[in-house]
C-alpha cells in the first residue's frame, strides 16, 4: 500500500510536466550516459499498464535478458522492472520489443527520458552502444527469475482491468439509454395528456353547439 501511494505523490508532483513538449536538441553521448545512468540493461517489454492501480498512467513491465550496470549490485533481484511514463519527456516502449536501456533509479521504479540513449536493440546506434559495453562491463544475467505465477497474476488483474472498463462502459451506455427513455417516456406522457385534454373541451364545445 505504501509503494502505491507513494507512486501516486510521485505522479501527481511530477505528472504536471506532460502539458509541456520534450524536445531532444542532442543525445548524450556514451561516456556521459554511462556516468547519467543508475541501470543499464538489454529488456523485452512484457506488459503495458495502460491504467496502472488506477492512476491513469502507462507503466512498462520490462522483462531484462541481462545487464551492465546497476547502482545496486543486488538490485536485481527479479528479471523485471517497472519503468512508468510520467511526462512528455518520458521514453514509450512498443508491446514485445526489446531495447537497450539506460535508466534512472527512484527506488521501486526507473525512468528513462525520451533524449537517453534508449533504443531499440536493433538501432544501429543501440548495436554500438552494445559494443562497447560488452568491453567496458561484464555482462550478467539476473540472479532470479520472475515467477510465472507473478505473470499471471499481472496478466489476469491487466485483463480484469479490460473488463472492469468495458462492463463500466456498458454501463454509463445502459445509463445514457434509460435516461433517453425516461425523457422520452415524460413527454410521451405530456403529449397523451394534452391529446386527452384536447379532446375533453373539444367534446364539450361540440355538446354544447348541438
Amino acid at each position: 500500500m505504501k509503494i502505491k501511494c507513494s507512486f501516486v505523490l510521485f505522479l501527481c508532483l511530477f505528472g504536471i510536466n506532460t502539458v509541456y513538449g520534450c524536445l531532444c536538441y542532442t543525445i548524450s553521448d556514451f561516456d556521459e550516459q554511462i556516468e547519467r545512468s543508475d541501470l543499464i540493461f538489454v529488456g523485452k517489454v512484457d506488459t503495458i499498464f495502460t491504467n496502472y492501480y488506477e492512476t491513469n498512467q502507462f507503466v512498462f513491465l520490462i522483462r531484462i535478458k541481462k545487464y551492465y550496470k546497476s547502482k545496486y549490485l543486488s538490485y536485481f533481484t527479479s528479471d523485471a522492472v517497472y519503468i512508468p511514463y510520467t511526462s512528455s519527456c518520458s521514453k514509450t516502449f512498443q508491446q514485445d520489443s526489446t531495447y537497450l536501456i539506460y535508466a534512472r533509479d527512484i527506488g521501486y521504479f526507473n525512468t528513462v527520458h525520451m533524449c537517453s540513449r534508449t533504443n531499440l536493440v536493433s538501432d544501429s546506434s543501440a548495436k554500438k552502444d552494445l559494443s562497447l559495453l560488452e568491453k567496458t562491463f561484464e555482462a550478467k544475467i539476473p540472479e532470479t527469475k520472475i515467477t510465472k505465477n507473478i505473470l499471471k497474476q499481472i496478466r489476469d488483474k491487466t485483463q480484469v482491468d479490460s473488463t472492469n472498463a468495458t462492463l463500466q462502459a456498458s454501463l454509463d451506455q445502459l445509463e445514457r439509454d434509460n435516461s433517453f427513455l425516461k425523457r422520452n417516456n415524460k413527454i410521451s406522457f405530456l403529449v397523451i395528456l394534452f391529446m386527452l385534454i384536447f379532446m375533453v373541451f373539444f367534446l364539450k364545445f361540440s355538446s354544447k353547439k348541438k
